[in-house]
């Protein structure tokens, strides 16, 4: 009996070995195919970064190129800008004097035709700088003291002139009293200025308007609703979506009669978009359109506008230096400023402006300043004379102007500035602010 149990014991250690053998192999057979496995994880992980690493760098390169490009589109149309509005500032300036000059009747024709084909290609250009800024996502917009009345006011003026020339009706609906708000009074004017003018220009009979009310008012806040509307050929259901999209009309018929970029809607369409605002177009084919224009400003707490000065008159007899080396600019300047009985003295650089009211010890009143000249520019020469005359008022003239333009010009200790091409009443208006006694509110 004891041997067929040692039998048994022994049969049942051999088959533990066995098993212990078993378990052994697979799992060496196991941590054989986990290492194999490890090893290609490891593989395939070195693999992947060095993918990661090859398209982060490629990224960062494309980033820098967008970059890069980004800055030159900028750069070019700065340059553009610079290079287009400085001779048309002599074009439509020399024009704007001669209409001033009582011409004989058989110039006038001509000098008005001069003037209006000026100011066409000013805002054709302004429309496709204004596209490409978009575009290159550089367009900005401030925030001013405005008076959106006065706004409404003054354009009104030129709106009602070439209403009057087709025979229709140009009415200012007595808009709202507004209190002044914070916004780009520069972009305002050219929303209400883009749709009034189409409203006209696709006008035949009848009339246009412009209204302004509130639609709410908050403490700090106040949205503000501007309706443009005409009696003119309408937009057909179907194409209202349509008209703000870039180089689009409702129809290429309209094209060929009304003429038109059809950049004019697309960059209304944005200026108000980056205003937080938006646009609402109701038409009728052949009876008219409207275009609600609702944006929410802030209200200011200031409420002193950028118009505070405008009924006031320039004291004549002021002495104005100005620093700017465009001989025709110099012409078109000397001439406005004679208009408004102001003496003028000229600067052809920043240097020579410095030397003239620092050393010379020349006594201005005021210095209008270009930002791009020989020697010493607008900027370096402001910064010299800042050392010496801190309260000498200074205003930058520029054919550039962009925001970063204009805080740099600000932040060199420049009071204000001026773009070109100079508009008669907004270099009047500019003057005024620094020059005529302010209003008392």
């Amino acid at each position: 009996m004891m041997e067929k149990e040692l039998a048994a014991l022994k049969r049942a250690i051999q088959r533990e070995r066995q098993a212990r053998k078993n378990s052994e192999a697979l799992l060496e057979e196991k941590s054989l195919e986990l290492y194999h496995a490890n090893l290609r994880l490891t593989n395939q992980n070195n693999v992947l970064e060095e993918e990661v690493s090859r398209r982060t760098k490629q990224l960062v390169e494309e980033k820098e190129r967008a970059e890069e490009a980004s800055k030159a589109k900028a750069q070019f149309l700065s340059v553009m800008s610079h290079e287009i509005r400085t001779p048309l500032n002599a074009v439509i300036g020399m024009s704007h004097l001669l209409l001033d000059n009582e011409p004989r009747e058989d110039q006038l024709d001509l000098m008005e035709s001069l003037e209006f084909s000026a100011k066409h290609l000013h805002n054709l250009i302004n429309d496709i700088l204004d596209f490409s800024k978009i575009e290159a996502q550089k367009l900005e917009i401030e925030e001013i003291n405005t008076d959106l009345g006065y706004i409404c006011r003054q354009l009104s003026k030129t709106l009602k002139f070439r209403a009057d020339q087709k025979n229709i009706l140009f009415k200012l609906d007595d808009p709202e009293v507004i209190p002044t708000v914070l916004t780009d009074p520069t972009r305002i004017a050219q929303v209400i200025t883009n749709l009034a003018g189409n409203a006209i220009k696709f006008t035949e009979k009848g009339e246009v308007g412009i209204r302004m009310k509130s639609l709410e008012k908050k403490a700090n806040e106040i949205l503000v609703q501007i309706t443009i509307y005409d009696t003119g050929i309408g937009i057909p259901e179907n194409k209202i979506d349509t008209i703000f999209e870039s180089f689009s009309q409702a129809d290429l018929n309209t094209t060929r009669k009304f003429g038109g970029t059809g950049l004019g809607l697309t960059i209304t369409k944005n200026i108000v978009q980056m205003m937080g605002g938006h646009i609402k177009v109701t038409s009728q084919l052949g009876k008219g359109s409207q275009f609600n224009v609702i944006i929410p400003f802030k209200i200011s707490q200031d409420h002193t506008s950028s118009n505070t000065y405008a009924e006031n008159k320039i004291p004549t007899g002021k002495t104005i230096l100005l620093a700017e080396d465009n001989a025709m600019n110099v012409k078109v300047a000397n001439g406005f400023l004679k208009k408004l009985g102001i003496n003028m003295v000229h600067a052809e650089n920043g240097k020579k402006a410095y030397m003239m009211i620092v050393e010379q010890g020349i006594n201005a009143d005021l210095i209008l300043m270009d930002l791009e000249m020989p020697e010493w520019d607008g900027y370096q020469a402001t910064e010299q004379i800042r050392h010496h005359f801190p309260e000498l008022p200074i205003i930058a003239l520029t054919a550039n102007a962009t925001v970063e333009i204009k805080k740099r010009a600000l932040s060199v200790g420049m009071n204000d500035y001026l773009t070109k091409p100079f508009d008669p009443g907004t270099f009047t208006a500019t003057l005024k602010r620094h020059l005529a006694p302010k209003v008392l509110q």
